[in-house]
């Protein structure tokens, strides 16, 4: 292996390439390492217990399951060593141990590297939490009632009405439509609104909050081709008619449920993201000023 490198002095990339090389051309040795079971974990009923050591170091539950991206807490010890990840947590912990041995963990580049490594976990951790806390069931369904109520929000009605100036009038008037006389031909006549007794007191298509104050609640619920009235608004009494309905029907929250946890979840991240950089501080040689705000200044990326 270290015939075939370059001639250079070793990167990180190329420690990383040296150790993955011993650690191939050694596999039957590091097998047999000094791994020993830890005897009992430091007190009854630890929720964190040592499954084995490597001279005197602990492999511990959580190290087994970090081993594998596991966070799961009902995935047990015995079924990890089963899987075989004692064995590797194992080998690396005797290849850290040998690194450390040799200084390596002192070296500008591996320190570098180390202090990366941690930097990524913690960022990756802290935006594991804000999605967690962000995106729960109760959000996604609230997420998706808001937009039924969005879809709700476009709901039409073709509505029709006759104005009169009393309640007597409105009755005699509805008395006259149900005896057979055509709506449009008594609001011609006898409608007080000036603006639809042209149209045979068609408000056209709109949505019920466009309606006069009153009319609204009674045409959302008046069963479509049926009369309803009188109805008291501020401009007098109302005999209404619902011609027609239009409304947009929302899908279902399982067809919905993944985007919307997909979009929570963008959210989540990008929030997170913003309030990280706004409370720390970039220390530049002209002046400090928060992360988000050093970005936003940035001449560099003005044509990005």
């Amino acid at each position: 292996l270290l015939a075939a490198a370059p001639a250079r002095p070793f990167g990180v990339a190329g420690v990383a390439l040296l150790v993955a090389g011993v650690a191939a051309a050694q596999a039957v040795q590091l097998g047999a390492l000094p791994v020993r079971a830890a005897p009992v974990p430091e007190r009854p009923g630890a929720p964190d217990p040592v499954v084995a050591r490597v001279g005197a170091d602990p492999i511990r539950v959580s190290d087994l399951r970090a081993q594998v991206g596991v966070t799961d807490a009902a995935v047990s010890a015995d079924a990890l060593v089963r899987q075989g990840y004692l064995d590797d947590a194992a080998q690396q912990l005797a290849l850290a141990q040998a690194a450390q041995a040799d200084g390596l963990d002192q070296t500008l580049e591996v320190r570098a590297a180390l202090a990366l490594a941690r930097r990524r976990v913690l960022s990756e951790a802290y935006l594991d939490l804000a999605v967690s806390r962000a995106v729960t069931d109760e959000a996604v369904r609230a997420a998706y009632e808001e937009e039924v109520a969005a879809a709700r929000a476009h709901d039409q009605v073709s509505l029709r009405h006759v104005l009169f100036a009393t309640e007597e009038g409105a009755l005699a008037g509805r008395r006259r439509i149900e005896r057979g006389e055509r709506f449009a031909r008594i609001a011609r006549q006898l409608s007080q609104d000036e603006v639809t007794r042209a149209q045979g007191g068609s408000f056209g298509l709109v949505h019920p909050d466009e309606l006069p104050f009153g009319l609204a609640d009674a045409a959302e619920a008046a069963p479509v081709g049926a009369l309803v009235g009188p109805v008291r608004s501020e401009a007098g009494w109302h005999v209404i008619r619902v011609d027609a309905r239009r409304q947009l029907a929302a899908p279902s929250f399982e067809a919905r449920e993944a985007a919307l946890r997909e979009a929570l979840t963008a959210n989540a991240l990008r929030d997170a993201a913003s309030r990280a950089a706004d409370a720390a501080t970039l220390e530049r040689p002209d002046r400090p000023v928060t992360l988000g705000q050093a970005v936003l200044d940035d001449p560099a990326l003005d044509d990005h």
